[in-house]
């Protein structure tokens, strides 16, 4: 999944950012969906190095990407910023996982509400 987005540089947030996620659990252990190797544990500080990507795969329209100012973002945490936007994806056998980034994290904004972060903490799961 990349996002998409305008913003040439990170920002750093000055505040704590409530997002969601589709997560796969097995037992007690919760999963990203999309990287289903990739294992959260709750309430703890998870850091990646966010990075471009030059593959335009994303859920955000394709036509926005012909303009020349976009940009793809392959690499960080990813995530929704609505639970609304979250369930207009959802895959059948996931679950919705509440996230936050917390302040001081860099972060990209996609032209919809779509986000990417390298710092993000798995809060817990929601109920359905």
């Amino acid at each position: 999944m990349c996002l998409i987005t305008t913003q040439q540089k990170p920002i750093t947030t000055d505040k704590d950012i409530i997002c969601y996620k589709l997560v796969e659990t097995m037992g007690k252990e919760v999963y990203s969906y999309f990287h289903s190797d990739y294992k959260w544990t709750r309430k703890t500080i998870h850091k990646v190095k966010i990075s471009e990507s030059s593959d335009f795969n994303t859920f955000d329209v394709k036509e926005i990407i012909k303009r020349s100012n976009y940009i793809s973002i392959g690499r960080g945490f990813h995530a929704v910023l609505t639970r609304e936007r979250l369930r207009k994806d959802r895959v059948f056998g996931t679950r919705e996982g509440e996230f936050l980034i917390p302040k001081g994290s860099e972060i990209y904004y996609g032209v919809t509400d779509l986000i990417v972060s390298n710092q993000m903490i798995f809060i817990k799961l929601l109920k359905e």
